[in-house]
C-alpha cells in the first residue's frame, strides 16, 4: 500500500447536518449549476463555513471536480 493509498484510507468524511443536506439536495433536483460558485450558495442563504462544508461534502463524494463543476455522477 503506498502513501497515498493510505492518506485516502484515513481521510475522514466531512459532516453536513441532515436539513442542510435536504436543502441543497431539494435545490439540485430544481436546478443543477454549471459551476457552484459563491452565487448559487448565496442563493441558498447558506453561510460561509456551512458552504464550505457542503462543497467539501459534494467533493467527497465525488458530486463536484476541483474546478467546483458537477460530476456525471451528480448529473
Amino acid at each position: 500500500m503506498t502513501i497515498n493509498q493510505r492518506d485516502e484510507l484515513r481521510r475522514l468524511p466531512p459532516y453536513l447536518t441532515y436539513s442542510t443536506w435536504l436543502k441543497l439536495m431539494d435545490s439540485l433536483e430544481k436546478y443543477l449549476p454549471p459551476q457552484f460558485d459563491r452565487s448559487y450558495w448565496d442563493g441558498l442563504k447558506f453561510s460561509g463555513s456551512t458552504m464550505t462544508t457542503a462543497k467539501a461534502t459534494l467533493s467527497f463524494l465525488g458530486l463536484i471536480g476541483s474546478n467546483n463543476e458537477p460530476t456525471d455522477k451528480l448529473q
